[in-house]
């Protein structure tokens, strides 16, 4: 048995769905530790269960509901350096356009987002393609395959999050800010892997 942080549930959902199993769990314990006193007599009546946490499953994203107060933000919208040039510089451009992006939470500005990260994965790929990094026989453990699967997630992301503006044009700021903090979320754990590593310069 083994496991692996990139299979396809993980992918798309993140930690919010180990979150919630986790609460789950935790729920289920409590209530079998009231169930049984110390004579084992039931407490069921003097201590019910509460209700479980509302949770939104629309659009897929599988999170607890909740209002634009909601710390989905990350802490800081910099991306690491890479050590490569080009992509330093979408990465400072994809740092400018969360700012806009979450400042605003405009449709135009979300869009704007979706479309400068999709632009910059598909040059990263192709970086990592001829500089021959992640590259692996075995596809499902190939790290530009766990890269690229994590770039469409990202991208679809971007569009769920899109389709939510209102009639005005504006979107969730929550669902703005967790599209920023998965940005963000990205670079900290695929981009550094290949630091130092790209050997094209364009």
């Amino acid at each position: 048995f083994f496991a692996t942080p990139n299979p396809p549930p993980f992918l798309q959902f993140r930690g919010q769905a180990f979150e919630y199993v986790e609460k789950l769990l935790q729920r289920l314990a409590n209530e079998e530790s009231r169930s049984v006193d110390k004579e084992g007599g039931s407490l069921e009546a003097q201590a019910p269960t509460r209700p479980p946490p509302a949770v939104a499953c629309c659009n897929g994203s599988c999170a607890r509901t909740t209002d634009d107060t909601d710390a989905a933000a990350p802490q800081s919208y910099d991306l690491p350096s890479t050590g490569h040039d080009a992509m330093d510089a979408e990465h400072a451009e994809l740092t400018a356009a969360m700012i806009v992006a979450t400042s605003s939470s405009t449709l135009a500005s979300v869009t704007m987002l979706r479309d400068i990260f999709a632009a910059h994965a598909s040059h990263e790929e192709r970086l990592m393609r001829d500089s021959g990094f992640g590259e692996s026989h075995d596809a499902g453990f190939s790290a530009m395959e766990s890269h690229a699967k994590d770039h469409a997630a990202i991208c679809d992301a971007a569009t769920r999050a899109m389709k939510e503006a209102d009639v005005d044009g504006i979107v969730p700021k929550v669902s703005v800010r967790a599209l920023c903090a998965r940005i963000v979320e990205h670079a900290e754990m695929y981009d550094a892997l290949y630091e130092g590593r790209l050997t094209v310069a364009t």
